[in-house]
């Protein structure tokens, strides 16, 4: 939160590394929970379909709202919103098999869910729903209906749910009952933390990926002041416009910072924030940073 995009959300930046670079290269590619072939020893289904979604607007519409739930990494820690991804992971392998037995046996024969990360999506989006309050009781109103600065991403979820009609509902509804299994920490399912060495596995992976993708190159800054060498990627351009907007010409043309001395912010914004998780002193720091504007601030 006192970060710009993805600092202090380091699962959340590589899992949508690899649902976008995944959904660019295998999306096309039957990939599909399809049990009959995963029985037949196919077992890759079980992970690629978990991850890849078949066509990229899916993909940005699913990273954008990933990016937005990164909040929940801030405040679980690296370690506990890891096992919370492989343990939404596996349950909704388990789900996913007893809805296709289900609705198979109602006659419903033609029934295999959406691919893509829908179980990490929409459990997310139940602890969203469930735990993040409104910043603001309300920003708009049409047709008597409260519209705050939450509904956006739920406008996006609809789109999510409805992309694949009932197939991508079945996925949807799977992940928001994970999320409710989770939240309501059936027989101690918060406590759950990964092996060490699953978790060195893990982060090889995203180091892997980070390297690939990501590059420090923002030039000729230096020479100004800015600090450097940060990445750039999803996120970094954020640091990148900021950094700019510090910049102003003065009167021999050369640029300086600007100086900005914001008001203190309310008692009332700093407890809001704070029962999103965050400690006093990063959501000042956020305040200070945005103005003392709660949507931006919780954002960060």
């Amino acid at each position: 939160m006192s970060a710009i995009g993805f600092e202090n959300a380091p699962v959340t930046r590589g899992f949508i590394v690899l649902v976008l670079f995944s959904s660019l290269t295998i999306g096309s590619v039957d990939i599909s929970f399809d049990l009959n072939r995963i029985l037949m020893g196919e077992l890759w289904r079980l992970l690629f379909s978990h991850i890849a979604f078949t066509n990229m607007a899916q993909a940005v519409v699913g990273s954008i709202t990933l990016y937005t739930l990164r909040i929940f990494e801030r405040q679980m820690g690296i370690k506990k919103f890891g096992a919370f991804i492989v343990i939404s992971y596996l349950l909704s392998i388990v789900l996913q098999i007893a809805a296709i037995v289900i609705i198979s046996s109602l006659g419903f024969d033609n029934y295999i869910p959406s691919s893509g990360p829908y179980f990490i999506i929409f459990s997310l989006t139940y602890l969203y729903y469930a735990h993040v309050p409104h910043l603001q009781s309300r920003r708009l109103g049409v047709l008597g209906i409260d519209i705050s600065e939450k509904s956006w991403i739920y406008v996006l979820l609809i789109q999510l749910l409805l992309s694949d009609g009932f197939n991508s509902s079945g996925s949807a509804a799977i992940g928001w009952l994970i999320g409710f299994i989770y939240d309501s920490n059936t027989v101690g399912i918060q406590s759950i933390r990964l092996p060490k060495f699953v978790e060195n596995v893990l982060s090889i992976i995203y180091n892997f990926l980070h390297s690939l993708l990501f590059r420090p190159t923002i030039p000729n800054m230096q020479q100004h002041g800015v600090p450097v060498g940060r990445d750039v990627g999803i996120g970094a351009l954020s640091d990148f416009n900021e950094y700019r907007d510090m910049l102003r010409p003065n009167n021999n043309n050369r640029y300086v910072p600007s100086v900005h001395n914001p008001e203190p912010p309310s008692e009332d914004s700093i407890s809001t924030l704070m029962s999103l998780g965050f400690d006093r002193a990063t959501v000042i720091q956020a305040l200070q940073a945005t103005d003392n504007n709660l949507d931006a601030a919780a954002n960060r």
